[in-house]
């Protein structure tokens, strides 16, 4: 007769709790030194302060919204928002559009030079954009894949070297 244990939960959750804070702590000031905020920092509550007050003063405010980029159909939106109208989408393309490479997770290259056009036709540039948002908070995205790797390992390590997991 056998007896089967059954696990319930990871197998390592300290280690990967500590792994977890350890990237954390690494990544965001690795996504910092490129400019991308998380959305709780310092910074972008300034963002949105200066967006809102912006609005607030009858002002137009437009947002770009940068999809997935690594992950799963890459894409890019506009918004632009007022008082009067609310939020308005102006512009919204995935990079498969332009690249004709289904699920395509490449950085929307074609997208941004095709909003950028769309957006001179009415006459704004790239300076009128407020933020520049993704979809992602990479610094969580990253030290979760890391926390789910360590709380499994050994075993985990291999999903890291099989082929059928890289693109």
């Amino acid at each position: 007769r056998a007896i089967i244990i059954m696990r319930n939960g990871p197998r390592h959750p300290r280690l990967g709790a500590a792994g977890f804070q350890i990237a954390r702590a690494l990544l965001t000031p690795y996504f910092r030194r490129r400019n991308i905020f998380r959305a709780d920092s310092e910074f972008a509550r300034a963002r949105f302060q200066a967006i809102r007050s912006k609005i607030e003063r009858g002002e137009t405010a437009y947002l770009a919204g940068v999809s997935s980029v690594g992950f799963h159909n890459s894409g890019i939106a506009l918004i632009e928002l007022t008082r009067e109208h609310g939020p308005r989408l102006i512009y919204n393309n995935e990079e498969e559009r332009f690249s004709g490479e289904k699920h395509t997770n490449a950085y929307p290259r074609h997208s941004i030079e095709q909003m950028l056009t769309a957006m001179a036709s009415m006459g704004l540039n790239a300076g009128r954009i407020d933020a520049w948002l993704t979809s992602w908070d990479y610094v969580a995205v990253w030290a979760t894949l890391i926390r789910v790797t360590l709380e499994e390992a050994p075993a985990s390590f291999s999903l890291l070297r099989d082929q059928a997991t890289r693109r």
